[in-house]
């Protein structure tokens, strides 16, 4: 009898009744699941991330357990906002920044052959005690490319580490002595091997990226991305959509940072203190409302936990940002993106 013994002696009739019962409740929960499957479906189109939960062996604030997941263009997933070793890390020994961002509740992580602190990033990884499992790494090549990349790739797992990392990127479209296709062509090559899960790019315009039309798509173009620059990265931003190329921002925070005293200023105080956040938080949300995935970075530990830490915006508030950021233009790097 297996798993109906514990049915006992019963007739077809009471069967039949048991069966009928069972049915309509496994309907209704079915119904039930369906409607708040739509929900969830609606919000996900809209913000175009992946909410989870995970419990992990670092000390985190209650704030910290409920980490956002994003979606790239080759469907894996990225844990979290990033934490970059660019900028205020740039040539500098990153071990111990990384060290306390792990601690505090990041697991994507991105760095750079052009920081020039790979090393020091491996060493980071390592001190953290996170297992590799549960981190997303990031790095990118902008030297030695064309028929060498997979030579300088290699040189770049040794400084990290690793033996393989979860997305590399071109880190600029303007190479020396080579072409972005020839380029491409070794990221797809190192991607076969295992050796990237994921490849993409950075810093690429329209123009860019349609030489890579016919290729393998890149899963990403990580752009720098903020309201200062929404006017101008509009084509871009429709673009990457409709080929289904994940953006990710990397200084989110710029008009805080690099371009204080403009005209943002009064109306992130304002949605700031509505929210009982702090501005960087409002940056941060309307980089996400956009399903952009945004990389910061800090020394701070507080200003990391603060950044973690995400509100929700409403529609008039985007279009706000946007609107009052679209009066002026500001870009931080490369220059080229402001051409096609």
């Amino acid at each position: 009898m297996g798993a109906f013994s514990s049915l006992g002696s019963v007739t077809t009739t009471e069967i039949v009744q048991i069966l009928t019962t069972t049915s309509a409740l496994l309907t209704a929960n079915l119904l039930r699941l369906s409607i708040t499957r739509q929900v969830f479906a609606r919000a996900l189109i809209q913000s175009e991330c992946l909410w989870t939960f995970s419990k992990s062996c670092c000390n985190q604030d209650k704030d910290m357990a409920a980490l956002r997941h994003f979606k790239i263009g080759d469907g894996r997933i990225i844990p979290g906002i990033g934490f970059g070793t660019g900028t205020a890390l740039y040539q500098q020994d990153a071990a111990n920044s990384l060290v306390k961002a792990i601690s505090v509740g990041y697991r994507h992580l991105d760095t750079a052959q052009m920081y020039q602190n790979e090393s020091s990033v491996g060493k980071g990884i390592k001190a953290s005690g996170v297992d590799r499992s549960q981190l997303f790494i990031t790095t990118k090549v902008s030297q030695n490319v064309g028929q060498q990349t997979e030579q300088t790739f290699d040189r770049q797992l040794a400084d990290l580490e690793l033996d393989h990392v979860d997305l590399y990127l071109i880190h600029t479209p303007i190479l020396e002595g080579t072409t972005v296709e020839e380029t491409w062509k070794a990221l797809e090559s190192i991607q076969k091997k295992g050796k990237a899960k994921s490849i993409g790019v950075s810093n690429f315009r329209v123009s860019d990226l349609k030489r890579l039309e016919g290729l393998t798509r890149p899963a990403v173009n990580q752009i720098e991305f903020h309201p200062y620059v929404w006017k101008k990265a509009q084509p871009l931003y429709h673009y990457c959509r409709e080929n289904n190329i994940a953006l990710q921002a990397y200084g989110p925070l710029s008009p805080l940072v690099h371009f204080k005293n403009g005209p943002l200023d009064p109306v992130l105080k304002k949605i700031a203190e509505r929210h009982q956040a702090t501005e960087g938080q409002v940056l941060m949300a309307w980089t996400i409302a956009k399903g952009v995935i945004p990389v910061t970075t800090s020394n701070k530990e507080e200003r990391m936990k603060e950044l973690l830490k995400e509100i929700e915006l409403s529609e008039e508030e985007q279009k706000e940002i946007e609107q009052v950021g679209s009066q002026t233009h500001h870009r931080k790097w490369m220059d080229h993106m402001d051409s096609e």
